[in-house]
């Protein structure tokens, strides 16, 4: 039915899906298929297929004994129903910005925006600031020793676009304070799943390999996480949602030799975290900053 389906960019600049119109009726031996020898790495049981109905076959894993396939039924007909009785969404007309340090050892930095210190001053390495509250659109953002000009900035002034309703997280990283590396974080973190939280996780242990991010010994939520620039253009980062409840988080290399611990870390719904994985004075150690967006939001109305 699909021929040669390959993971996302690795043949040009393929997506790595396709869709395809089947008959209703029962499956019984659909199965995923190396191209090259034709050997079996997973089989779906019996599906029965209903008319009108949109699936969703995923096929996920690396090692060929690890492949699965996940598959997802929609009704679009009941989609279409349910979206004429979702309340129309307000973005509010506010946008925010933040700092965070982990140039491991560097000194306290001050942000500034627009050419003048913001209220985000003396922040240590090892921490992220309170959140500041901006008109949506343009701003020039600088990092700057605490107590220096912004001549002496470590990075900027650059503009960034912060949209309404979004939020900028300004990233200093790099354990040489003399060449710290610096990113910029922009986004939305409305419209959380209910029971969900969101949260971003950043990888800011330089000379680290890329981890894995995992909950549990047997799900992996981020897979080969690495630091900004490591391998290409990355920011070292990723944004994921999380199930509401307890997880028992860790932090482990490719191999699976574990980090972090962070067992019975607290996820609590609509909220959105911050997650670094960062070099501390003793080694790799991890970070968990929570932001209630609509306790924020509610304050900048």
């Amino acid at each position: 039915m699909v021929k040669n389906l390959a993971f996302p960019g690795s043949a040009g600049n393929n997506d790595g899906a396709t869709k395809l119109d089947l008959a209703a009726g029962n499956y019984s031996d659909i199965a995923v298929l190396r191209s090259d020898n034709g050997n079996r790495l997973v089989e779906v049981p019996s599906t029965d297929l209903e008319g009108g109905k949109y699936y969703l076959f995923a096929a996920t894993g690396l090692p060929e004994t690890q492949v699965t396939v996940d598959v997802e039924v929609t009704d679009p007909a009941a989609v279409i129903a349910a979206s004429s009785e979702i309340p129309e969404v307000t973005t509010p007309d506010v946008s925010f910005v933040r700092a965070a340090h982990f140039v491991t050892g560097a000194d306290a930095v001050d942000l500034f925006v627009d050419g003048a210190a913001s209220t985000v001053t003396g922040l240590a390495s090892g921490s992220a600031s309170d959140w500041v509250q901006l008109t949506p659109g343009d701003h020039a953002l600088a990092l700057v020793p605490t107590g220096k000009a912004i001549g002496d900035a470590i990075y900027g002034p650059e503009t960034v676009t912060i949209p309404a309703g979004y939020f900028a997280t300004v990233y200093a990283t790099n354990s040489n304070k003399a060449a710290a590396t610096v990113n910029v974080l922009v986004e939305d973190y409305s419209h959380i799943p209910t029971g969900k939280a969101r949260a971003t996780v950043i990888h800011a242990a330089e000379g680290a390999a890329p981890v894995n991010f995992m909950d549990g010994e047997d799900t992996i939520l981020l897979q080969g996480l690495a630091f900004p620039g490591a391998i290409g253009d990355n920011d070292g980062s990723a944004t994921i949602d999380l199930s509401a409840g307890s997880h028992d988080f860790s932090v482990t290399t490719g191999d699976g030799d574990s980090l972090v611990d962070m067992q019975g870390t607290a996820v609590t719904e609509g909220m959105y975290y911050l997650v670094v994985i960062e070099k501390g004075e003793g080694g790799i150690t991890s970070l968990v900053v929570p932001t209630n967006i609509g306790e924020l939001l509610g304050a900048g109305e």
